[in-house]
């Protein structure tokens, strides 16, 4: 299954994703440049070993070592495997190669003494193995737990198993980071892919404390950055690439679902594959990692928002009542029209603003014949909110449309209706009155005599 994550953020020279893209392209260099021969120089490092006579010396001292610490659970199954001819002379080979015990032992010269027959032939076949051996950027520059180092911290995320392992990563490098470094920034980008860096070392490290075991690759990063996207990202929807065997297709769904897939999709790997070489330690390490940065992220990036939305309503409101104070004074001027202009152009703004309303029929009641008056007072009367302040207010601008409109009032029932049921519940019943009156008259069809009974009867 592979789930790809195009970019959403507008791309433009503002916003190069410049750190993405010089990671990628520098894994595609640096195994270009330092690491196409590995494959060859790994055989020929075999080779060397089993054709050399090195084998024939140091196997036999490692099966030794083995049985003389039987005690430990991994060298008696070593041992067993032995017995039962499950393992080989190759599988042998790579166990004692990344055994630090047998490792250390062997170079302080407490397996082979100096004085032995063997000593001085194991000494340059050693020498040799090793010269060609130490070519291999993998064990060279890879991450192992028994030999810490700075430079194998750093190196290792760029170097790779193999071709399709690195340009996996790159891939997935880009396809995430593109999206990600647009919104975090490529300062902030690069820092988080440092500290989760560290963090795949730490856990790994934690699982296998004295491993010569080289640990490679950017997918633990990848894996922390992943979370990072998930949680920044999170219930906005995006577009997904999906690949299952020969299916592709594309679905659109939130970010955040994407982190339990992964997750789901690692656990069942790692069940289906618990021999695999992936280190699934150092996934779940960049993951911790990730997840723990997206929290950070997530919420700083919560509270700026937060804070600019608090500065864009501080400067909003003055702004408005700048404006809105403008118009008062026009209305104080007798000078309508250019009280409407700015009104009409706050209620645009601003369409749930009562205050703006009000004062536009002050605006525009010293023209009752006009469409504006009309259209204005049946906004005030439709209102739904039933607060004493403007049911008051709504009775005073029907009191004035009663009297004032011309040629005559623009009668809409339900509004009317609406009307008296809210005056009822205030008090002006001298005006439910003149409404009920009007109602009544418009009932020739009978349709309303249970409601207008019931409302007179109130």
């Amino acid at each position: 299954m592979l789930l790809l994550i195009p970019v959403h953020e507008k791309l433009s020279l503002r916003n190069i994703p410049f750190v993405t893209l010089g990671l990628a392209i520098c894994l595609v260099i640096f195994y270009i440049v330092f690491q196409r021969q590995d494959n060859r120089v790994r055989q020929q490092a075999e080779d060397l070993y089993f054709q050399s006579g090195l084998s024939k010396i140091e196997l036999p001292l490692y099966v030794r070592f083995a049985r003389k610490n039987m005690y430990l659970r991994v060298y008696f199954n070593t041992i067993e495997a032995i017995k039962n001819q499950s393992i080989g002379q190759g599988d042998l080979y790579w166990l004692m190669l990344s055994d630090p015990m047998f490792q250390h032992e062997l170079k302080e010269n407490h397996l082979l003494s100096e004085h032995s027959l063997d000593y001085l032939n194991w000494v340059k076949l050693r020498r040799d193995f090793d010269f060609v051996f130490e070519q291999d950027k993998v064990h060279q520059w890879g991450f192992k737990t028994a030999e810490p180092t700075l430079k194998d911290s750093l190196l290792s995320f760029f170097v790779h198993g193999s071709w399709f392992h690195m340009i996996g990563n790159a891939l997935f490098l880009l396809f995430i980071g593109l999206n990600l470094e647009v919104v975090l920034g490529s300062v902030s980008f690069l820092v988080c892919c440092f500290i989760i860096q560290a963090m795949t070392l730490v856990v790994y490290s934690y699982f296998f404390p004295f491993s010569m075991i080289p640990l490679v690759g950017a997918s633990g990063v990848i894996a922390g950055l992943l979370a990072i996207h998930a949680i920044v990202f999170n219930i906005r929807k995006l577009d997904f690439f999906v690949n299952f065997l020969f299916y592709f297709n594309t679905i659109r769904m939130p970010a955040l679902v994407l982190l339990p897939l992964w997750v789901s999709w690692e656990a069942l790997d790692y069940w289906l594959h618990p021999n695999s070489i992936k280190a699934y330690q150092a996934h779940l390490g960049g993951l911790i990692g990730g997840i723990l940065l997206g929290i950070i992220i997530f919420k700083a990036r919560r509270r700026k928002s937060r804070l600019k939305s608090d500065e864009n309503s501080t400067a909003n409101y003055e702004d408005f009542q700048k404006k809105f104070n403008e118009a008062l004074e026009k209305i104080g001027e007798l000078n309508f029209p250019q009280a409407k202009e700015i009104l009409f152009k706050l209620q645009k703004s601003y369409p749930n603003n009562h205050e703006i309303l009000f004062q536009l029929f002050n605006a525009t009641k010293a023209d009752p014949a006009s469409e504006d008056y009309h259209k204005i007072v049946n906004e005030i009367l439709s209102l739904k909110e039933n607060t004493k302040i403007c049911v008051t207010m709504v009775n005073l601008v029907f009191k004035n449309y009663i009297k004032r409109a011309e040629p005559s009032i623009r009668f809409d029932a339900n509004t009317f209706l609406a009307l008296l049921q809210k005056f009822r519940r205030f008090g002006y019943l001298n005006d439910c009155e003149k409404i009920l009156k009007v109602l009544i008259q418009f009932n020739k069809s009978g349709h309303w005599d249970e409601i207008l009974a019931r409302e007179q009867l109130l």
